[in-house]
């Protein structure tokens, strides 16, 4: 990137009051950009080693300006962006209030040291309030610097990438990866998910609760969420889930901890989750869990007859077609508690996996010639659990964008609503290649925003496809008219 940017500057203090008008549209003499959580696994170049989508577009216009930026690293303090460092695991939120201060006077002191007189300097921060809100920014103010935080007010990964890109000039042109040249699918791909994983969608024309992202809302992430919800055990020091139920408690922690409790949760209920209410689905899992959760430890399953297991999940409303579905569970419960060390078994007890090796193995066989992981070898459900494994999973999947958009009714109709694909009409069987291969390449192009593990790829495109087709063009076809749902409906063709 090189220097020539001409942003639009917004006149308004971290407090929201407006700054003089002169001082909020000239280029400011430092930037300083808050690091991210998601990290390449090798020793590389600071500007490097953070990898988000959130974070290249930080970078991107921090370079643009041509003056000198810095990063504030929870572990480094104030880092320059060629110093070479290793990959680290710390958070500002990770710190208590006193340490969160010592860092603010810590990054203080060096920025001090390397900018003399940082009085009447302008200096644009773009990173959350964790980083300014302990002394930092206090501190600038009162060394005579003006600080201007110009995302401040604005909420959202989706919204904040939204601003850099509309602000991204080089030499007077837009950045090529998000140019009106680039392709309709990837125009419609970026907007998609910027509005899915930000705020950008009218779910009150839905009438859903808008009080968080829709992918926060969604079941699986939610049903994650409550599994991993922190308590202390005593006797270990391990945080445990809280599930109303002492049992469940024990079984946390005979399961090896919440995150592997989680991923087993994710696998057997991925498995019943074909043709079904969704919400439903894993709502009656949580109950399931709450009241039975030795019906996801595999052991414990290895050793029931299939015929008690499905007296479980039918009374708890999880199995659907009561003899395929308990007996795919105990299927794969017998898979993962065999001694076996297949990528399925890793990823779900380490949190560690290649998506290419993960995809192979649950299309594999055992012995006998029978399914390993019944349920979860298919075409949908397949890409749908190796997603869920990396997030809200939490385990590390290399080459996750290998992973194909799953093409559903939903999926299907968002995409030929948009005008993204001319497969109306098609056998699934024809039509469901080229809309995957379609929005492969619009990802491939564009800055797909998306939750830690998937971002920038089909698995974080996938959920927000999903979402719309679901809500957004299935809600016009019920209606017979359209009612706008998010950016994207600009492009419907059904209704023009």
């Amino acid at each position: 990137m090189g220097r020539g940017i001409a942003p639009t500057w917004y006149g308004m203090n971290s407090s929201g009051a407006p700054e003089p008008a002169a001082r909020s549209r000239q280029r400011p003499d430092l930037v300083l950009v808050g690091c991210v959580k998601t990290k390449r696994s090798a020793r590389s170049a600071a500007r490097d080693l953070y990898d988000s989508p959130l974070w290249r577009y930080r970078r991107a216009y921090a370079e643009c300006l041509g003056v000198p930026w810095y990063i504030l690293s929870a572990l480094h303090g104030l880092l320059d962006p060629d110093r070479r460092i290793d990959p680290y695991d710390l958070a500002l939120t990770d710190l208590r209030h006193e340490a969160r201060r010592a860092w603010s006077a810590q990054v203080l002191a060096e920025l001090k040291r390397r900018v003399p007189s940082i009085r009447n300097k302008l200096i644009e921060v773009h990173a959350g309030a964790t980083y300014v809100n302990h002394g930092l920014e206090e501190g600038l103010r009162d060394a005579g610097a003006a600080v201007h935080r110009p995302l401040a007010r604005i909420t959202g990964v989706g919204r904040q990438q939204t601003w850099y890109r509309e602000r991204l000039h080089v030499n007077g042109k837009a950045d090529h990866r998000h140019s009106p040249e680039r392709s309709h699918a990837g125009r419609i791909a970026t907007l998609i998910a910027d509005d899915f994983y930000g705020d950008g969608l009218d779910l009150a024309s839905r009438g859903m609760a808008p009080d968080q992202p829709p992918w926060l809302d969604m079941p699986e992430v939610k049903s994650v969420h409550r599994l991993t919800a922190s308590g202390t055990e005593p006797e270990t020091g391990q945080d445990s889930a809280l599930l109303y139920s002492v049992h469940s408690v024990e079984h946390v922690l005979s399961l090896g901890g919440t995150l592997r409790a989680a991923r087993l949760f994710l696998t057997f209920i991925a498995a019943m989750d074909r043709m079904r209410d969704a919400t439903r689905l894993w709502n009656a899992g949580m109950r399931l869990y709450e009241d039975h959760p030795e019906s996801f430890d595999p052991r414990h399953v290895a050793g029931l007859e299939v015929g008690q297991l499905g007296s479980v999940l039918k009374a708890a409303r999880v199995s659907r077609k009561h003899g395929q579905d308990s007996n795919a569970w105990h299927r794969i419960a017998r898979n993962l508690s065999s001694g076996l060390d297949s990528p399925v078994s890793r990823v779900i007890d380490a949190g560690v996996g290649d998506a290419g090796e993960l995809l192979r193995d649950l299309k594999s066989c055992d012995d006998g010639g029978r399914t390993r992981f019944p349920l979860l070898r298919g075409p949908k459900i397949g890409p749908m659990w190796i997603r869920m494994m990396a997030n809200p999973g939490r385990a590390r999947i290399d080459r996750i964008e290998i992973i194909p958009v799953a093409v559903d009714v939903q999926v299907r109709r968002a995409t030929e609503n948009l005008g993204v694909t001319a497969t109306r009409g098609l056998p699934l069987r024809q039509a469901k290649p080229v809309i995957q291969q379609t929005w492969k390449d619009a990802v491939s192009e564009a800055e797909i925003a998306g939750p830690a593990g998937i971002e920038g790829t089909c698995a974080a495109l996938d959920p927000a496809l999903w979402f719309f087709g679901k809500h957004g063009c299935g809600h016009c076809r019920k209606a017979d008219e359209q009612v706008i749902f998010g950016r994207a409906c600009d492009f419907c063709v059904r209704f023009r």
